[in-house]
């Protein structure tokens, strides 16, 4: 008899995906030698991302997915820092917007925004990304788009980890509660 533990990876599909509908080998070599270079070499740094990836949807466009659990929001890591959200006018007002993170380097300078976005509640979620000189929304922002994802990632397996633990622990609690409740049961019970 074998006995398998089956454990569900939260990596959801490809780390770097090309809409094959959309974007052909025509339109792809017609990005040129350089651009199609970037986009190799960010496969190639993508490929162990677990909730977060990188798609091109058409030749002129390059956007970041993730997991619709995937975490987005305020981090404070190794390297890098989201530590204040975006801002946003509501009712003549500036006021923060959570679906905007900002994140920082270690010394504070602010190095890339990111916006979350899902138009229906089943839609993949989308982020726009943006750096220092602008928005990152082409193939040829590529290693931005890279980058901001990896960060995002490691943020996310972070909070699937501790999210794991937290459960475990949980689940330990919850047993040694029966298990002391059903010895007072045994001990005092009429």
């Amino acid at each position: 008899m074998e006995i398998r533990n089956n454990v569900t990876s939260p990596n959801f599909g490809m780390a770097l995906k090309i809409n094959k509908k959309l974007v052909n080998q025509k339109a792809l070599e017609e990005l040129g030698s350089e651009t199609l270079q970037k986009i190799q070499k960010a496969g190639e740094e993508l490929q162990d991302t677990k909730f977060y990836h990188v798609v091109i949807d058409n030749p002129n466009s390059a956007k970041i997915e993730a997991d619709k659990d995937a975490y987005f929001g305020l981090f404070n890591g190794e390297k890098y820092q989201a530590t204040k959200h975006g801002k946003q006018k509501v009712n003549g007002e500036i006021v923060p917007d959570e679906r905007i993170i900002m994140i920082d380097d270690k010394n504070g300078n602010t190095l890339f925004g990111v916006g979350r976005y899902q138009f229906y509640e089943e839609d993949t979620p989308f982020f726009n990304a943006w750096g220092l000189f602008g928005a990152a929304d082409s193939p040829k922002d590529i290693k931005l788009l890279a980058r901001v994802a990896k960060i995002l990632d490691n943020v996310a397996v972070e909070k699937y980890n501790e999210q794991l633990a937290n459960n475990a622990a949980q689940e330990v609690e919850k047993k040694a509660s029966q298990t002391v409740a059903g010895k007072l049961l045994d001990l005092y019970g009429d």
